[in-house]
């Protein structure tokens, strides 16, 4: 509504400052400031007219003094909250389209400028806005800066960058090399090597493995840090890292795993833990598109490593529980309150309790598969069994090869196969044989098929060695028979 300065005097100006122009919380909206209004200005009414002054920033990020011209004709959708105040503004003389602005002021203020204003609502209109940017705004407050979340960028692609000079390729992956990095292998991790739990989440299967993870930890980790602070942010993410790993291990303990994915599917167990506490301080927008953004990216990811082999889900759900089990009692109020005895000791509790927790589950999975000697002999010889099969069956289909091109004759071809194939087996075979039979059912069916199959070899590469010297084609048969049926004992307990 118009007045008579003359008789109501100069307008007051009021001090305020414009939002950034991001939100922390990821919404769906982004915060109202098309303008690009930052820092600090000022706003008042004249007339019919509210003018606001402060910097403009450009597209290249260069702030400029602007004067801003609103007739209260195109001002609609006006809504306070406490010291926050949010106006949408239709295309004004000269604009192909309208906008919004955000900002804030003494709390009397905002109430003077909500008063002056038009009370005008569009019908699309969703209330709440200026607390969902209230709230974005405590959480800037409570974590002014992020820095967790990009260290742990910076901490993954550096050791990738590494691991290719080694070897371990940007697409073709080699698992040696994850292995001598400290990669999540069963094997080793069960045997005492337990550093691969929390090693192995920073390690990742190509260029594609790393970016995938990369996107998701800046998109939803920099929220987070924010709701929680960066020290209880970073241990809820190891925490939850190594309790993936824990879990990945314990459901299948021979396979070579590596990934952020376990901790950062802790990250989003972390956040769910924040909504529930805090659900009746989260504005419902907010709680809304945070709570289906994080149910969407659990379930894809979810029913996508059930539709692949090759993904880890048993990481992914434990990471998931664990993040969101060791986030529960680290939850803290947005506004964060200053910090107080009480609750350093929860803190400290804890963080004390969730160390001791996986700890005694590493020593659990560890009792498990006891006597360990058995185990860490086992494990020896299943490391040892997939490159000793690749690189006698690509010597033995070499030299068949040249004996079928007429450079070898049968006397030469069983020079070879005695020499350089069979030692392997005879050696795999009679250290197989003599293992205790493990206690654990799956390991005890891995320890059958070594056992089996390793005996399957030297018997029949005995057996061609024997032909090809006696000049015995039957033999000879026999033997390539006895080596496709021992194609058959491959299975799971193979991979």
């Amino acid at each position: 509504m118009a007045t008579d300065q003359t008789e109501a005097g100069p307008p007051a100006i009021h001090a305020v400052r414009f939002a950034a122009g991001d939100s922390p919380v990821g919404r769906e909206r982004a915060l109202p400031n098309t303008l690009r209004l930052v820092g600090e200005g000022t706003a008042r009414v004249e007339g019919d007219v509210l003018i606001l002054q402060g910097r403009k920033r450009s597209a290249f990020g260069i702030t400029d003094d602007t004067e801003q011209r609103f007739p209260l004709a195109v001002l609609r959708d006006v809504e306070q909250h406490g010291d926050a105040l949010a106006f949408a503004f239709d295309p004004r003389d000269g604009e192909r389209r309208g906008g919004a602005v955000l900002l804030w002021a003494e709390p009397a203020a905002v109430t003077a400028l909500a008063a002056a204003l038009p009370g005008r609502q569009s019908a699309g209109h969703v209330p709440g806005l200026a607390a969902e940017a209230r709230f974005e705004q405590e959480l800037l407050l409570a974590t002014p800066r992020v820095w967790v979340v990009p260290g742990l960028i910076l901490l993954n692609c550096a050791v990738f960058l590494l691991m290719v000079r080694s070897g371990a390729g940007w697409f073709d992956v080699d698992g040696a090399v994850h292995v001598e990095w400290g990669s999540n292998l069963g094997t080793r991790t069960i045997g005492g090597e337990w550093y691969r739990l929390l090693s192995s989440t920073a390690l990742h299967f190509g260029v594609v493995h790393l970016l995938l993870n990369m996107y998701v930890l800046f998109s939803a980790g920099r929220i987070v840090e924010r709701m929680f602070g960066p020290g209880r942010f970073l241990f809820i993410y190891l925490a939850a890292g190594v309790a993936g790993s824990l879990v990945s291990v314990t459901w299948d303990p021979w396979r070579n795993s590596a990934g952020a994915s376990g901790a950062i599917f802790g990250v989003y167990g972390a956040l769910a833990a924040f909504l529930l506490v805090q659900r009746g301080r989260v504005p419902v927008h907010v709680l809304r598109n945070l709570a289906t953004s994080a149910a969407v990216f659990t379930l894809y990811s979810l029913a996508n490593g059930m539709a692949h082999a090759g993904i880890d889900n048993a990481a992914h759900v434990g990471g998931l529980v664990g993040g969101f089990l060791v986030a529960l009692p680290l939850v803290v109020a947005v506004p964060r309150p200053a910090p107080s005895r009480r609750t350093r000791m929860a803190t400290g509790v804890a963080v004390s309790a969730t160390v001791a927790m996986l700890s005694l589950a590493a020593w659990g999975l560890q009792a498990a598969h006891s006597p360990m000697e058995t185990w860490r002999a086992m494990a020896r010889l299943m490391e040892a069994f997939p490159a000793g099969e690749d690189r006698t069956i690509d010597r033995f289909n070499e030299v068949v090869q040249q004996s079928q091109r007429g450079e070898l004759d049968d006397a030469a071809l069983a020079d070879v196969i005695q020499s350089e194939v069979l030692p392997f087996w005879v050696q795999l075979a009679a250290a197989s044989a003599a293992l205790t039979p493990p206690s654990l059912a799956g390991d005890r069916e891995r320890h059958a098929f070594l056992r089996d199959f390793s005996a399957n070899r030297r018997d029949a590469f005995t057996m061609m060695v024997a032909g090809l010297r006696a000049g015995d084609v039957q033999q000879v048969a026999a033997a390539s028979d006895l080596l496709a049926r021992g194609e058959a004992l491959m299975g799971p307990a193979a991979e």
